[in-house]
């Protein structure tokens, strides 16, 4: 019995996924994916021209929900730079724009957390190894524009701070969506209390 082509790639990514979540990108060979999906090298080429590609079909979607979140994040910002009647800290503040920014990153966490964990913590040799430098300048941006008075050491500080805490929680609720979202979303209203 023949098994279908969707269900071979799907069987090939799988196998990716399992690889990348312990080991880094630069790490992981096709051969390793080979292995470990029980299929020849050569099969796997068939379906993925090289290891980038196969990393990209995994991380791809998450990396682009995480770009619109930081595209909404610059917006706002945008937004109290034209209109300077608007004190930026009423933009952030707002709680309905607060809490529909918060809730956002929480459910992207949430939906995508095997991904997101990849593409955070097994990036190094790919495409998308410095995302945890572009997430952490966009939260010390975001910090610096509406809390008074912080430095730009200090925000560098809480910055990776909460990345580090997000990294940790994704690895501790991997498997249970339901705890992570609830975890996901308490730590980020907890974190940005601290600065009101």
């Amino acid at each position: 019995m023949q098994i279908k082509k969707g269900n071979v790639k799907q069987k090939i990514k799988k196998s990716a996924k399992e690889l990348f979540f312990v080991m880094p990108y630069k790490d992981v060979s096709m051969r390793d994916v080979a292995q470990k999906s029980g299929m020849t090298v050569g099969n796997i080429y068939r379906y993925y021209e090289n290891k980038e590609i196969l990393f990209d079909d995994i991380v791809k979607s998450c990396f682009d929900e995480v770009m619109t979140i930081t595209k909404i994040n610059n917006y706002a910002k945008k937004f109290t730079q034209k209109n300077v009647v608007i004190n930026k800290k009423k933009v952030y503040k707002n709680s309905r724009f607060k809490n529909y920014l918060l809730n956002m990153i929480a459910k992207t966490i949430s939906n995508n957390a095997t991904e997101l964990y990849i593409l955070i913590n097994s990036n190094e040799g790919s495409k998308y190894e410095r995302i945890n430098e572009e997430l952490i300048s966009v939260v010390k941006s975001s910090m610096m524009d509406i809390i008074e008075n912080l430095d730009e050491h200090r925000a560098n500080i809480y910055s990776k701070t909460a990345l580090t805490t997000i990294l940790y929680i994704l690895q501790e609720y991997i498997h249970d969506k339901q705890n992570l979202l609830k975890e996901t979303s308490s730590f980020l209203e907890n974190f940005f209390k601290i600065f009101e």
